[in-house]
């Protein structure tokens, strides 16, 4: 049996976004649902100050999600947990054997400098499994996935053709490429097409339903690609490493502030 789908959640209505989506992801995947909320209850192995309200507020909070997380999606198996630890620390370990992690770009606690802060960063370089930031949610649309011909994408390919085959979505497969063009040539890319027509082939046939469309855009803002590309996708897909040095890099954030869907980043 798979994982179960992990949200995790401060109360904010950035989380609850994000568990609404994840409630949304699970029903696609015929999956259980965890939302959890997590309380630092140590510091440098010195115990912080905590209180009986702090679980009970907890517990309301969680209740709050569970109630809109089943709104509409009659059937689905939800249940709640309350970790102990820091969030990015606590959900990492809770995820180890789920199918997704969801959390929200933005939040009111400790969860709001989940993809800002350092800790976090640690998370997104090596998610414990396929994690998807939630800063805008679009249920509808293609799902767009970044080819960097770099070695170790394949789990990156994987969970974008699930995704696609799971919403009955297009593929839109991006590769940018950045040299300088040759005057006067008409098809100056060659080696590009020829690289993600290879990457896609082994794909395209473990998946013949999903419609991939090829993208070569000549830009070397990958992240700005990704940026306009977000705006008619349910998903975009990036590897933890598919950018020159990682996901923790200033120009893949821009990609978190700013995309207008999903953005799901998986360990290759």
């Amino acid at each position: 049996m798979r994982g179960p789908v992990i949200a995790g959640t401060d109360g904010s209505p950035a989380a609850l976004r994000a568990v609404e989506w994840a409630a949304e992801e699970a029903v696609f995947r015929r999956a259980p649902l965890v939302i959890a909320h997590a309380i630092p209850r140590w510091a440098v192995d010195i115990p912080v100050n905590q209180s009986p309200e702090d679980d009970e507020r907890a517990r309301i909070m969680l209740a709050e999600a569970v109630s809109m997380s089943w709104a509409r999606r009659d059937g689905l198996e939800v249940t709640t947990e309350i970790l102990d630890g820091r969030p990015e620390e606590a959900l990492a370990e809770r995820a180890a054997d789920a199918q997704l992690l969801v959390v929200g770009s933005r939040g009111g606690g400790e969860l709001a400098s989940l993809l800002m802060g350092s800790t976090s960063r640690a998370l997104t370089a090596r998610p414990p499994c396929p994690t998807v930031v939630v800063r805008e949610s679009s249920a509808h649309g293609e799902v767009v996935v970044e080819i960097t011909g770099a070695h170790g994408q394949d789990p990156v390919l994987a969970f974008a053709f699930e995704e696609a085959a799971l919403r009955e979505a297009p593929l839109r497969a991006v590769h940018p490429w950045s040299h300088p063009k040759r005057r006067g040539h008409d098809d100056d890319l060659p080696e590009e097409r020829r690289l993600l027509t290879d990457v896609l082939a082994g794909w395209r046939g473990a998946f013949p339903d999903v419609a991939v469309v090829q993208d070569l855009p000549h830009d070397r803002h990958r992240e700005r690609l990704l940026v306009e590309a977000s705006e008619r996708a349910a998903m975009v897909v990036v590897g933890a490493h598919g950018w020159p040095v990682g996901l923790s890099t200033p120009a893949s954030h821009t990609l978190l502030r700013r995309a207008h869907c999903p953005v799901a980043v998986v360990a290759r």
